[in-house]
């Protein structure tokens, strides 16, 4: 079954959006992503996860460090992601679900 590459863009509301397969080819481009755009976080923003197709172990790992530099830098980092998508249920299986303030796509980002 052929994936969908990794896409990381930020919308004109900042929202980090991820889409595609996270596998080891996009995982770089994934942290890099990650880091160009807590460079910029001085507000609460998120990271938009619901487009993607697969997420492993070490792309968790890239996204919990990613909060704990929100967290360090006194920023709130929301994962927005529907509660069926492949990253929720990783993030629940792995019992780190609760490490992240989530909102489903659509809801009001609080802002």
């Amino acid at each position: 079954m052929p994936t969908t590459p990794m896409s990381a863009t930020r919308a004109p509301d900042g929202v980090l959006v991820v889409t595609g397969a996270v596998d080891e080819a996009a995982l770089d481009a994934f942290s890099e992503a990650l880091d160009d755009a807590s460079a910029q976080w001085s507000a609460p923003t998120a990271v938009d996860v619901s487009g993607v197709t697969f997420f492993p172990s070490s792309a968790i790992s890239r996204l919990l460090a990613a909060q704990h530099a929100a967290e360090r830098g006194g920023v709130e980092l929301t994962v927005v992601l529907p509660s069926t998508s492949i990253v929720a249920r990783v993030l629940r299986a792995c019992g780190l679900l609760r490490e992240f303030t989530t909102r489903e796509p659509g809801a009001p980002s609080g802002r």
